[in-house]
């Protein structure tokens, strides 16, 4: 579909969808990605001597926008007063080191031919090794035809409120992740080429349009779900399915089953078992509906349903969203439970990896009550280097936390010596406390 400067919302039409999958890459890779990147000016140059271009993505100042102001159209800011303005994508396409003061990169915008010189730039390499954020080469598919398209119809007031995935058994396609902003309607077609094999003639299995409203203020149905695959076309007599409404936002009912699972185990004299759990009101109102954040230790008890647990400090409103809060329940816990060896599991709402806020990352540990804040992986990665306590696991009880990008982000501490943690979404009710404790008060030493 035309680019328009002005309109970032509209959805691309069914017929864009199709025509773009003709030009899907069979792979990408990056440079460099949220690490220094001025250690990759040599190797962004070698990839352009080879003959391909590749995509930056770089924060945006106020003084970016007018480049004509810049010497030789060489963007070297921020400069003194310049206000950040967001993030964006460019594509390089050429370098030459004598260009300003020390050597650019010369870049194509996205803006028109009447930004700049015919719509083209230059960045310094200060600027590049300074402020870039990331950079990714693509391997083309040439002459690629999709085998197989499946079409999916989402009716809903907006995108980001939704998950949706297309699976069967053995295979499964995360196709959104509450993206696309508070537009409505996901109409769309997807390349199921990669699953040929689970589809006829060398298959023939169900497949499930799953999708989840990951909020409570609105609803919505899947209104069609087609596979076409050469002249057949699969359709699915089952939409109009409503779709309910999750209220994924907030797991504090689980969060309390979860604290029950512990009580079934308890600490020992060998294992400490403490908790620190931040509530919120109007969803579970069980075990007195408290809504600060407490610390507890953590009894034996085999009530499954209430917490009898010890509270050892009542914190009052407290953001678990702060890396300080992380590192303050850390150094909390030594000090009070010295141990041989210690671990620690996050446990709430997941979204995978990236670091910068500006770019609207994933995170976890999401904390309704304190503007929505969350814990991004730099964060959680600094609170356990400035704690400085050894730990010998940490765990992500969350979905979407078994990432290598989280665990380099843990290795660099040099202080975590493994990690347990999901690569997909998890259920609501995470991980198994009671078979998990079970094991480690039963062999305190395990490693």
């Amino acid at each position: 579909m035309p680019y328009s400067a002005s309109d970032c919302t509209s959805w691309p039409s069914i017929a864009a969808w199709r025509e773009a999958m003709n030009y899907r890459a069979q792979s990408v890779a990056y440079i460099f990605a949220w690490s220094n990147p001025a250690d990759y000016i040599d190797d962004m140059k070698a990839h352009l001597d080879s003959g391909d271009a590749f995509v930056m993505g770089i924060p945006v100042y106020s003084d970016f926008y007018n480049i004509s102001s810049w010497p030789g159209y060489v963007y070297d800011g921020p400069g003194d007063g310049a206000s950040y303005k967001g993030g964006h994508g460019i594509c390089i396409v050429g370098y030459d080191d004598s260009k300003g003061s020390g050597g650019a990169f010369k870049f194509v915008n996205s803006w028109g031919s009447g930004w700049g010189q015919n719509g083209y730039a230059w960045l310094s390499y200060n600027f590049v090794g300074g402020y870039a954020w990331e950079a990714w080469t693509m391997t083309d598919r040439i002459g690629y035809v999709p085998q197989a398209v499946a079409e999916v119809h989402v009716d809903h007031p907006k995108h980001n409120q939704l998950e949706l995935k297309l699976l069967t058994d053995g295979y499964s396609d995360f196709v959104f992740d509450n993206q696309g902003g508070a537009v409505a309607d996901i109409y769309a077609a997807i390349d199921l080429t990669d699953a040929l094999s689970y589809l006829p003639p060398s298959a023939t299995q169900e497949w499930t349009c799953w999708v989840r409203d990951t909020t409570s203020s609105s609803s919505g149905q899947i209104s069609l779900f087609d596979i076409e695959q050469g002249p057949t076309t699969y359709s699915s007599s089952d939409p109009p399915v409503d779709i309910p409404e999750d209220a994924d936002n907030n797991l504090e009912a689980a969060g309390i089953d979860d604290f029950n699972e512990m009580e079934q185990v308890g600490s020992t004299d060998d294992v400490n078992i403490v908790v620190q759990m931040d509530r919120i009101s109007g969803y579970d109102t069980s075990n007195g509906d408290w809504t600060t954040c407490r610390r507890y230790y953590v009894d034996q008890d085999s009530d499954p349903a209430v917490i009898n647990s010890t509270m050892v400090e009542d914190l009052g409103e407290v953001n678990m969203g702060d890396g300080q809060t992380l590192r303050q329940f850390i150094e909390w816990g030594v000090a009070n439970y010295p141990a041989a060896q210690y671990a620690i599991v996050l446990w709430n709402h997941g979204g995978g990896w990236k670091t910068l806020e500006a770019r609207k990352p994933k995170a976890c540990c999401w904390d309704d009550t304190d503007g929505y804040d969350c814990l991004y992986t730099k964060e959680f990665g600094q609170a356990i280097s400035d704690a400085g306590v050894p730990l010998a696991m940490v765990g992500f009880d969350v979905c979407l936390g078994g990432l290598v990008e989280i665990a380099h982000e843990l290795s660099h501490t040099g202080l975590v010596s493994a990690m347990a943690a999901s690569p997909t979404t998890e259920p609501n009710d995470g991980w198994d406390y009671t078979a998990l404790l079970g094991a480690l008060t039963a062999t305190p030493g395990m490693t």
